[in-house]
């Protein structure tokens, strides 16, 4: 009696976890990874695809961008953001004046659902507006568990909340399991100087630095990691510019850092290849570790996403790791109009992405879905992320 065949059989490359890289082939059926193992004891595929000579990882995840009337839109990030292989995208969003966060959900899923070719799902940047803290517990019915709080921008309007804010705000996600993502800097200490400096004329780029002293930091991480201890909410510092901040997240080891950087919808995937894999000789293993695995943990995403293991999404980024290549601007979407690391040379390249089973990024460098293809995720509660040494 000839074997069910599968929708699609990925043979010929290494599978890569955040643990281990294996010789296996995966077998895909109906969206799902549906068995992992050697190509000759799988089903017969409708399709094959041989990646033979490359890396097949969890599909890559961008848990640090923004989206939104200032930024790159829902028809241009996800689209940006897959042909540099990334397959699923939690992007901060906003509410509009009046709102109430269940609404603002609502209509930011329509909006994304309408034009998104990846999957999504949503952190909420909260302004110290305490008639907003009544709609979390509906917002995390609705899959909304992650929101982030401004220390700073003092000037912003009401961007920049209080230690009461914080504490209310922690209080609130504790009790559901929610995660409270900070940016951490002292927004008093920081206006006074940015404003003495200005009357002094002082407002060249080299003058920057002596308005956010390294001590303005690490006194707002310690705050924030505190009032995350006094509430039982797990605290996540999004942005780490300095040694001193990072060397108090390192004793408390509770608030997990990311780097800061901007733009970099469109370069975060060659880098982090390029500087961590190739130059720094960190394992690639760690690569599923930071930009899958662990993203998929802390947002409430795992296993569905971020894993190689059965009955997960069947999200990969296959990673061919030959070409050459060099950042430009003018080879990118987003409407930032620079980068950074422009003239960096980097390797590698993604020669192909699944988003549960179909093809999103061909090895022509084409995106094959049509705006709407991507789907809203709903976020769970965090889990702790694979730590330790990765080599």
């Amino acid at each position: 009696m000839t074997a069910r065949s599968v929708d699609t059989l990925v043979t010929g490359g290494r599978v890569v976890t955040a643990s281990d890289v294996v010789e296996a082939a995966v077998a895909i059926e109906g969206g799902k990874i549906v068995a992992l193992g050697p190509a000759s004891m799988l089903p017969p595929a409708e399709r094959t695809i041989d990646a033979g000579g490359k890396y097949v990882l969890p599909g890559l995840i961008d848990c640090h961008l923004h989206v939104g009337p200032e930024y790159d839109d829902w028809k241009t990030a996800p689209v940006a953001a897959a042909r540099t292989g990334l397959t699923t995208l939690l992007p901060f969003v906003i509410y509009d004046e009046g709102e109430t966060l269940p609404q603002a959900a609502a209509r930011l899923r329509e909006e994304a659902e309408a034009l998104s070719v990846l999957d999504f799902g949503f952190h909420f940047i909260l302004n110290h507006e305490p008639r907003i803290l009544d709609g979390i517990p509906d917002a995390f019915r609705l899959g909304v568990t992650s929101f982030k709080l401004f220390m700073t921008y003092k000037k912003r309007g009401k961007r920049m909340v209080s230690d009461e804010f914080i504490a209310k705000t922690m209080e609130r996600l504790a009790r559901l399991g929610g995660l409270c993502q900070l940016h951490c800097e002292n927004g008093d200490v920081l206006c006074y100087l940015e404003d003495k400096a200005i009357a002094e004329g002082r407002t060249a780029p080299t003058d920057f630095p002596a308005t956010c002293p390294d001590w303005t930091e690490e006194e707002a991480i310690n705050r924030a990691v505190l009032i995350g201890r006094l509430t039982g909410c797990p605290a996540y510092v999004v942005h780490l510019s300095t040694k001193l901040g990072l060397e108090r997240i390192i004793v408390d080891a509770e608030g997990k850092p990311i780097p800061f950087g901007a733009p970099s919808l469109e370069t975060l995937v060659p880098l982090m290849y390029s500087e961590g894999v190739v130059k720094r000789g960190l394992p690639i293993t760690w690569l599923a570790r930071v930009l899958s695995e662990n993203p998929a943990r802390i947002f409430g995403l795992y296993p569905r996403k971020g894993a190689i293991r059965i009955g997960a999404d069947a999200d990969l980024t296959i990673w061919d790791p030959a070409p050459e290549g060099t950042i430009a601007r003018t080879q990118h979407l987003g409407i930032a109009g620079f980068t950074p690391y422009e003239g960096w040379k980097v390797r590698g390249r993604p020669w192909m992405t699944l988003v549960r089973g179909q093809v999103v990024l061909n090895p022509q460098g084409e995106v094959e879905p049509k705006p709407g293809a991507g789907r809203y995720l709903a976020c769970a509660s965090p889990l702790p992320p694979v730590s330790g040494a990765v080599r």
